[in-house]
């Protein structure tokens, strides 16, 4: 059987031969379509399964099962669901043709049409004879299908993934004859494994009489000559499993010596690589005795020629493998084997500081990973992974008495720690006008302060101090974007590092002010001066005593007053948390207060208090956008809170100076009057509103 010409060329043809062509090739396609849509499962193959079976007929199979393949993707892209495809093999009777080979091919009868359906697709799954890893046609979309199939009827519970993977295991796995039969099998399986019951294995007395050993036990019998595509659909079951998190100790080493006894050839390398890091992630520190084994994978990868990118992400899985490996070992095994895992990149990051050829990668090395070699950003990358991967020391020991012991001491990577920051610190100096590796090296000093990490102190001032002097080098925007998130990140830590990140704050902002116009005069400055709002507005809300007693304090406050009273766009929301937030410092509803930070701000209020009275009756009263009004209104109240009379007082002084005219004497000392007597932000909005409005102010 062959599909209908196509080669149609009307320029050597009459109109009425080519019409004959065109009608010709449409009952060919209909009359294949029915025949499709009639025997969808039917396949030639051969139910005695002898080996006599000639080249012909193995060919007409293959065309049958292109067929058939051809006509479930369109009948999906029509929009027929799995529902109705598997409907249509309800209607075949028991004594057909279809029955028997569906039968023979099993070796079980296919009780439901469910099970028909599921045997069509198995038989439509395997692979020809001459099949590679790299094929990417329609079968390979057939096969995509085929997977999304599996997972809704599992989700939508039309089949019990416990019972459709024992099936599918015990009539294809265990009874293929072929590699193509039991990859088709094994390929099955890996979308439902995910939702099978996580205790089936401890219904049996015997585990190794387990369908889901047996499984395991095939799998582990493969090796490295056995046919390339089998090898890669049996690691990706192997991987995607639940099975890793039931085993124990020897269990994990015969899974991991499978793994590394399969040759690690660049087909096999993101699979095996990725098994790799799931394996050691769920085993904890079981796997110690692998390390020496796993860690020089990491060289062959870096011969790969693949692009950068899939080298990379390979690589950050041997890492990550080899860092939960050595998790919760002795302290000194710790430390000298976190030195091998940091060795390179901090040997290779000194290099390029020092602006030395760093001699990465060989002749066999990939063009585009040899370039990505020469930025910092790649080296930082590989210590993020270390450094996230690695576990609070002595976990495993806390549940013994040296539980407070463990817990008080220092990290044993401390000084390790300390080394490595010094040369993340001058890498981003060096690099400071490359804002995408000054963020690199700020994303790794994070990593290594997480939590757990006691003695942070010294690492943070390290970088505080390196992102002030590249600030002053670099001076952009994009500089100042880094210097606001590390500040987010790290600014609110311990009090020492606090302090750290105000100095930061106070000489970045120093020199923002120096080095530009005010924003009404310069709107290319306003960028800038956002950041530096959503800086210091999240820096007060946890730190507001540090800022208040910096000298930028007084300059910051004018700054946002301007921004108040010429009412710039960009920044008027900003500079208005920014007051709310000082004055709600002034509160005496407030618990706890520091008296110099309180003394710093009465000061300023001094100095300031009456223009920003001004301002604030400005656009409670003008303004003609609601949120701009309700800012005013808001920052009233918020002054008033702090001293009632003088605001009241300044208040009218506003109304005698600038509505003297529309707005008659009596009718302003009456409005002071009520403005004294509210006592809500609703009753102070309230009274504005309608005063606001009967003046037409």
């Amino acid at each position: 059987m062959s599909l209908p010409s196509t080669n149609i060329d009307p320029d050597l043809m009459t109109d009425e031969e080519y019409a004959a062509q065109l009608q010709q090739q449409y009952d060919d396609e209909d009359m294949l379509t029915n025949q499709l849509n009639s025997t969808f499962n039917f396949t030639s193959h051969n139910p005695q399964n002898t080996p006599n079976s000639n080249a012909n007929a193995e060919k007409d199979e293959e065309m049958a099962r292109k067929l058939q393949r051809k006509f479930y993707l369109d009948m999906k892209k029509q929009g027929f669901s799995d529902m109705d495809l598997a409907s249509m093999l309800d209607t075949v009777g028991e004594e057909n043709e279809l029955e028997a080979a569906l039968r023979a091919s099993v070796g079980a009868p296919a009780q439901s049409y469910i099970e028909k359906y599921i045997v069509t697709l198995y038989n439509n799954l395997k692979y020809d004879i001459n099949a590679t890893v790299t094929m990417n046609d329609e079968f390979q979309e057939f096969r995509l299908q085929v997977v999304q199939s599996l997972v809704f009827m599992s989700q939508e519970r039309v089949i019990e993934p416990t019972d459709m993977a024992e099936y599918i295991a015990e009539n294809f796995v265990f009874k293929a004859e072929t590699w193509q039969e039991m990859e088709a099998g094994y390929f099955m399986l890996i979308p439902l494994i995910p939702n099978i019951s996580p205790w089936m294995h401890l219904h049996t007395s015997n585990l190794s009489e387990s369908w889901m050993d047996k499984l395991y036990q095939k799998a582990l019998q493969l090796n490295g000559s056995e046919n390339p595509v089998l090898v890669l659909t049996v690691i990706r079951f192997m991987n995607i499993s639940k099975r890793f998190v039931f085993m124990r100790t020897e269990e994990c080493a015969i899974f991991a010596e499978w793994y590394l006894t399969l040759p690690f050839k660049e087909v096999y390398q993101d699979e095996i690589a990725s098994a790799l890091s799931v394996l050691c992630s769920s085993a904890v520190n079981r796997l110690f005795p692998f390390f020496e084994r796993i860690f020089p994978l990491i060289e062959t990868v870096e011969s790969s020629k693949r692009e950068a990118e899939a080298i990379e992400d390979n690589i950050h899985n041997l890492l990550k493998a080899c860092t939960c490996v050595i998790n919760d070992q002795p302290e000194s095994t710790l430390v000298s084997h976190l030195q091998i895992l940091f060795m390179k990149s901090v040997d290779v990051l000194t290099m390029l500081i020092n602006n030395k050829d760093i001699g990465v990668g060989n002749n066999y090395s990939s063009a585009s990973w040899k370039t990505s070699a020469k930025c910092p950003i790649l080296w930082l990358k590989r210590l993020n992974v270390i450094i996230s991967s690695l576990g609070p020391w002595n976990c495993q020991r806390a549940y013994t008495k040296d539980l407070m012991n463990s817990y008080n001491s220092a990290e044993p990577w401390q000084s390790l720690y300390q080394q490595t920051a010094a040369t993340i610190c001058r890498t981003l100096i060096v690099y400071a006008d490359d804002v995408t590796v000054v963020q690199e090296c700020v994303n790794t000093i994070g990593f290594m302060v997480k939590e757990y990490y006691k003695t942070s102190d010294n690492i943070l001032k390290m970088l505080a101090e390196q992102l002030e002097f590249g600030f002053l080098t670099n001076g952009s925007l994009e500089f100042l974007t880094v210097i606001k998130e590390a500040v987010f990140k790290f600014g609110m830590s311990l009090q020492g590092v606090a302090e750290s990140f105000g100095n930061l704050i106070d000489n970045v902002l120093y020199s923002v002010y120096s080095n530009s116009q005010p924003p009404q005069q310069s709107p290319e400055a306003i960028p800038a001066y956002k950041e530096i709002f959503l800086m210091v507005n999240k820096y007060c809300h946890h730190r507001i005593n540090t800022f208040v007693s910096l000298g930028i304090f007084d300059a910051t406050f004018s700054l946002a007053m301007q921004c108040l009273e010429h009412t710039i766009t960009d920044l008027f929301f900003e500079a208005h948390e920014f007051i709310m937030i000082v004055l709600t410092y002034l509160n005496p509803n407030l618990y706890i207060r520091d008296k110099d930070t309180m003394s710093k701000i009465m000061k300023t209020m001094e100095v300031c208090g009456m223009q920003l009275t001004r301002i604030c009756c400005k656009n409670a009263f003008t303004a003609i956008e609601p949120e701009i009004t309700g800012c005013g209104t808001s920052m009233l109240q918020a002054l008033k809170a702090v001293n009632e009379s003088k605001i009241a007082q300044w208040v009218k002084e506003y109304l005698d100076d600038n509505h003297h005219g529309t707005v008659p004497h009596t009718q302003r000392s009456r409005f002071v009057e009520e403005f004294i007597q509210c006592n809500d932000k609703d009753a102070i909005s309230s009274l504005l509103k309608d005063f606001s409005t009967h003046f037409k102010l």
